[in-house]
């Protein structure tokens, strides 16, 4: 085989490879965004998952208990089976009060709340076995939730899960059922023979069982961890996801160095900044591991895995033509008041006769002035108000985002938007730079109008009408600008 053949062979040989890798490369950017999404499935669930409910006294956890099926409660350990072997003689294999994500948050059941519900469920067995309450016995019971009602007012075991409204809430309930001032008095009155009487008892146990009882038991306790915090166990599972993001991470960047992408070693990380929300776990920071929104969004921009390619461009072009048409309005208006004058006072013969140098200075004094002044004061002027329409334009079109599971990060993005955009806006209208620009414009502008105003076979027509004529576009270009705006 000839050298000739031999180099054909290699390059085929390449191009073959190249969908290969390419195959592979989408392949890989497929896992890594679906390992991705599903690790802030898990961040969005425990951040929310004691968050409370707005407009109500619950948290998601308490709608998970008393919603989520029973096989999704916690099932007992042996060191509850043997702390109570009841347990395992009753058949029971799931705590009513605990859920299976309450371990993970080092959520436990509350000391103090359970003996009362124990308690009370004493209460109920003795009932459902015919027992009078008259007896020894019932009296005995009666004392004893009573006591424990106010003692759980007097030391508030729900303090420790942040649910003291849920303490008030039972107080508030207790008092408008007997028309009380004082909770104590009226857990008291509930828990006597004259209100539990043969004639009540049904009733009376019943609204406690439907209003009082399941805020009771939606309390819990959770031990303070040596750093202060309460005790949270998620990062011990996120540490695997972030161990797959560093191996990413530092793959990505060997590949950049040896592909020579970047001029300097350390541009990669600078470039991948937002990385950083990956790269580290904290332990109790919910807020930071949610930040992740925004290196998966760049992710799947990368690899066109979103449906379109992207808003941030399409509305960057659709107000950079408002604003043009906004300071195109502005100068024109200035730039036909200018020449109204000169036609009003000298007439057309004055701007047909360009040959002259005394009419060149004039005209050039002209475009100097028109650049200053719009420069100046129109430009100034006009700054904040396209400003507000470009943020306006960038908050109604991603209305759509803010409202799907990505709304966190998309606010984020756009709030960083927003700011450089006016930012962007203003240091571009006051730099010299911008202003020489908005000069050339008008100069530009200028020059072209009068050279097709100066031709002869226009002259003749414009000469008797043209004062008029101008009034009525300047009129028109400022009711324009102003409906625009």
């Amino acid at each position: 085989m000839s050298s000739q053949e031999k180099l054909e062979m290699e390059m085929l040989m390449q191009k073959q490879a190249r969908p290969r890798r390419s195959l592979l490369r989408r392949m890989y950017e497929l896992l890594y965004c679906a390992i991705l999404l599903i690790n802030l499935t898990l961040v969005f669930f425990d951040a929310s998952y004691l968050m409370r409910v707005p407009y109500t006294h619950l948290t998601v956890r308490d709608l998970y208990l008393q919603y989520f099926p029973i096989e999704l409660h916690y099932r007992y350990d042996s060191e509850d089976y043997q702390r109570n072997p009841q347990l395992r003689l009753s058949g029971q294999e799931y705590d009513p009060l605990l859920l299976f994500y309450d371990p993970i948050k080092g959520i436990e059941r509350h000391r103090s709340t359970d003996e009362y519900l124990e308690a009370y469920e004493h209460l109920r067995r003795f009932l459902s076995d015919g027992r009078s309450l008259e007896s020894e016995e019932g009296q005995a019971l009666l004392l004893q939730l009573s006591d424990r009602s106010v003692a759980m007012i007097e030391s508030d075991p729900f303090v420790t899960a942040h649910k003291s409204g849920s303490l008030e809430l039972i107080k508030n309930r207790m008092r408008e059922h007997f028309a009380l001032d004082s909770g104590k008095q009226s857990f008291r009155r509930f828990f006597s023979l004259e209100n539990l009487s043969v004639e009540r008892r049904e009733a009376e146990l019943d609204y406690f069982d439907r209003a009082i009882l399941p805020t009771i038991r939606s309390n819990y306790f959770r031990w303070i961890d040596e750093d202060g915090e309460p005790k949270d166990h998620f990062h011990r599972f996120d540490l695997y996801f972030v161990a797959f993001f560093w191996l990413d991470f530092l793959g990505r960047w060997i590949l950049a160095l040896w592909r020579r992408e970047h001029r300097r070693w350390f541009l990669f990380p600078v470039r991948q900044w937002h990385e950083v929300f990956l790269l580290f776990p904290p332990d109790h920071a919910a807020i930071f591991r949610l930040l992740r929104i925004i290196p998966f969004f760049s992710r799947m921009r990368e690899n066109n895995f979103l449906p379109d390619s992207g808003l941030a461009p399409e509305i960057i072009h659709d107000n950079a033509a408002v604003i043009a048409e906004e300071i195109s309005g502005m100068v024109l208006v200035n730039i036909l008041a200018q020449i109204q004058t000169i036609v009003r006072e000298r007439g057309l013969k004055e701007l047909v006769s360009l040959n002259d140098e005394g009419a060149l200075d004039e005209l050039q004094d002209l475009l100097e002035t028109q650049a200053t002044l719009i420069s100046k004061r129109v430009v100034p002027e006009i700054q904040p108000k396209i400003t507000e329409l470009v943020q306006y334009s960038l908050r109604r079109a991603m209305d759509r985002w803010i409202a799907s599971p990505i709304g966190p990060g998309v606010r984020l993005a756009l709030a960083n938007v927003n700011s450089h955009v006016a930012r962007g806006l203003e240091s571009a209208l006051a730099e010299e730079a911008g202003q020489e620009r908005m000069a050339e414009i008008t100069r530009s502008f200028i020059h072209t109008l009068l050279q097709e105003i100066s031709k002869e076979e226009n002259v003749r027509v414009l000469e008797t009408q043209i004062a008029q004529l101008l009034e009525g576009v300047k009129s028109q270009v400022q009711i324009a600008t102003r409906q625009s705006r």
